[in-house]
C-alpha cells in the first residue's frame, strides 16, 4: 500500500511524526494524506513487487507468478506491461493509484503531504504537519533535528541516489520515471491515470506524453 502513494518511510517522516507523539496530539478528525508523483510509485512499485528485500519475499514470489518476464532487470521493457497489470488487476493492496487519489483528493478533513515536498524541505514539511495535525506549533530547529536523524541518508546508510534494489529504501530520489518510462509505458500511464497526474498538479496537460525518446 506505501507504493500506492503512502511512502512516508521513504524519507523518515513517518518516524519523525511519532517521535513527537503527532498521532496521539492530532485533532479529532484530522488524518494524513500521503501524496506521490504516480510515474514515480509505479517505477517503485516494480521493484516492491518484482525484487525480494527484507520484507516482501512473499509478495514477490506472488508477483512472479503473475508477471514471468524474462528479465526483471529489464525494468525500461517491461514497464508497460507492468502499468498495465497494476491498474487491472490491483490485489494488495485492492486499489489502484488513481482510486487513491480519487479517495484522498481535496479532503478538508486530511493534512496533505507530498513526497517530493518532503525530499525538497523535510524540516518544513514536518513543521508544517505537526502545526496542522496538532494546532500547536514546533520548535523548527527541533524539526530540523528529527528530519535530520530520520533522513534516508542517516536511515539507509548511504547517499539518495545510490541504488540497493534489495533494500526497502531503495534509492530515495524524485522524477526517476523519466529515465526508466519508454514511450509506450507513457502512453499505457496516461490511458489509466493521466487525468489524475493533471488533477493532482504534475502535469498540466497530456504533452508529456509525447515528450519521450
Amino acid at each position: 500500500m506505501a507504493e500506492l502513494g503512502l511512502r512516508p518511510q521513504a524519507s523518515g517522516l513517518a518516524h519523525a511524526s511519532g517521535a513527537l507523539g503527532v498521532a496521539e496530539q492530532a485533532q479529532e478528525g484530522v488524518a494524513e494524506g500521503f501524496g506521490r508523483d504516480g510515474r514515480d510509485v509505479m517505477v517503485s512499485w516494480y521493484h516492491q513487487c518484482l525484487f525480494p528485500h527484507e520484507y516482501n519475499d512473499e509478495q514477490v514470489r506472488a508477483a512472479r507468478r503473475e508477471l514471468p518476464f524474462g528479465d526483471y532487470e529489464d525494468v525500461y521493457g517491461n514497464l508497460p506491461a507492468f502499468i498495465e497489470w497494476s491498474f487491472t488487476r490491483p490485489c494488495a493492496p485492492r486499489f489502484t493509484w488513481s482510486d487513491f487519489v480519487h479517495r484522498w483528493h481535496g479532503r478538508e478533513d486530511a493534512v496533505h503531504v507530498r513526497y517530493e515536498d518532503l525530499r525538497r524541505d523535510p524540516a518544513g514539511e514536518l513543521y508544517r504537519m505537526v502545526k496542522e495535525l496538532t494546532g500547536k506549533g514546533i520548535n523548527l530547529e527541533r524539526a530540523r533535528e528529527i528530519a535530520d536523524e530520520f533522513s534516508f541518508e542517516k536511515q539507509a546508510g548511504r547517499k539518495s541516489g545510490e541504488e540497493n534494489r534489495r533494500s526497502f529504501l531503495r534509492k530515495g530520489v524524485v522524477g526517476e520515471w523519466k529515465e526508466r518510462f519508454s514511450p509506450e509505458a507513457r502512453r499505457v500511464f496516461d490511458r489509466y491515470a493521466g487525468e489524475e497526474l493533471i488533477l493532482l498538479g504534475y502535469e498540466k496537460d497530456r504533452a508529456w506524453v509525447q515528450g519521450g525518446t
